[in-house]
């Protein structure tokens, strides 16, 4: 079956669609305008959305929709220099090396704790045998083989996290709270599983709790755009503390659009 990707619809007023930006690295500055980048569906491989990469490299999809997708780099002939998924909205600032065809998304550090975990082969190999199943669509393979990962292993850090983007892409959203709290505990100092957990609350209006996960991802990275934004938000829809919900969106606006829209929004109140 294909994996049919649609927009979560969010029942805060605030909060939208994440929009995905990203660098190209690898090439030279002349190159990058005969470049263009490709959101696909994971499952059927039709285009969702193209951008065309700016002579400096970088490239902007306003309105993405949240799952699991390929992200596709094209010369100007149209042939495939580069592929490789992408999880939104966790990893929604790139930078692609066309040049070595790897993928890094933006500030996603490995905590000490989690280097310092063994995860136990027969869990591994579950892990990359639902990721292969997600990279090919096959949604419900892809959440048998996580399931068992996370049971064989219960520490299993990008298993859960894993498991609470397939719900979340779902709409399960209290299945992806559980996985995504699980995910904290595991590793209470990760700045982007606190913006995960924070991101889930607002969807469930769960204002006081995602503020303070919000509040937690600040903390382990006060330079995440996003986490500020999630941050504001959760005051906003609490109508509490506007003048610190505005410092946060003026931190954030100049990194990460739906900041800048939100902020141009309310300072011309």
């Amino acid at each position: 079956m294909a994996l049919l990707l649609s927009p979560v619809v969010f029942c805060g007023q605030y909060l939208g669609q994440i929009p995905l930006s990203g660098q190209l690295e690898g090439q030279s500055s002349g190159e990058y305008s005969r470049l263009r980048v490709q959101l696909r569906d994971m499952g059927n491989r039709n285009s969702i959305s193209e951008a065309q990469v700016n002579p400096v490299g970088s490239f902007e999809f306003s309105n993405s929709p949240t799952g699991i997708f390929e992200i596709r780099v094209l010369n100007w002939q149209g042939d495939t220099i580069l592929s490789q998924s992408v999880t939104l909205p966790y990893s929604n600032i790139l930078r692609l090396k066309v040049g070595s065809g790897s993928f890094v998304p933006a500030r996603m550090p490995v905590s000490l704790s989690r280097l310092q975990h063994n995860v136990p082969k027969k869990a591994l190999n579950a892990y990359r045998h639902g990721r292969e199943a997600l990279t090919n669509g096959q949604r419900e393979p892809a959440r048998i083989e996580l399931e068992a990962a996370l049971r064989l292993d219960p520490q299993y850090f990008e298993a859960a996290n894993d498991l609470g983007v397939l719900y979340l892409q779902e709409g399960r959203f209290s299945e992806a709270y559980e996985m995504f709290q699980r995910a904290t505990t595991i590793d209470p100092g990760d700045a982007q599983a606190e913006a995960n957990l924070a991101f889930v609350l607002l969807a469930l209006k769960r204002f006081p709790e995602a503020e303070e996960a919000a509040r937690s991802s600040v903390r382990a990275d006060s330079l995440s755009s996003q986490a500020r934004f999630l941050l504001a938000v959760s005051l906003l829809e609490q109508k509490k503390l506007p003048k610190e919900a505005m410092f946060h969106l003026a931190k954030a606006k100049d990194q990460f659009e739906p900041a800048r829209k939100l902020w141009l929004r309310l300072a011309v109140k």
